[in-house]
């Protein structure tokens, strides 16, 4: 979602106020499986691990801006003068689970697996 939200005022027939408000969302939750397939050579033989890897994953971010101008312009054609203001700030959150399982013979022969999980916050100003 993104959205912006605006206003202009003339305080004079030279002179405009302008003031803009914005507002940021975003959201996601991907969901990703890998199949797993190492074969390692060993001088005398060959070994093969299969294992399987399953992410759920959640990512959102919100950002909230404001931006403020002024403009005058002189009698002069082609001389103006303005002065801008920006402000942005910005939050984000993640987390993360890996499941990984690896199997000796396929589904159904695990021998052992490994369980991940990541999360992060920020705040930017």
């Amino acid at each position: 979602m993104f959205g912006s939200l605006g206003f202009d005022y003339f305080l004079t027939n030279r002179t405009t106020v302008s003031l803009t408000g914005i507002k940021v969302h975003g959201k996601f939750t991907p969901l990703q499986e890998l199949n797993i397939l190492q074969i390692f050579y060993i001088p005398i033989q060959q070994y093969q691990l299969i294992g399987t890897r399953n992410t759920n994953s959640k990512r959102e971010f919100n950002a909230n801006g404001l931006q403020f101008g002024i403009k005058h312009l002189f009698p002069k054609e082609g001389e103006t003068i303005s002065l801008d203001l920006n402000y942005f700030a910005g939050h984000n959150e993640n987390s993360s689970l890996y499941v990984t399982d690896y199997y000796d013979n396929g589904p159904g022969s695990s021998i052992g697996g490994l369980r991940q999980t990541k999360s992060g916050w920020k705040w930017n100003q």
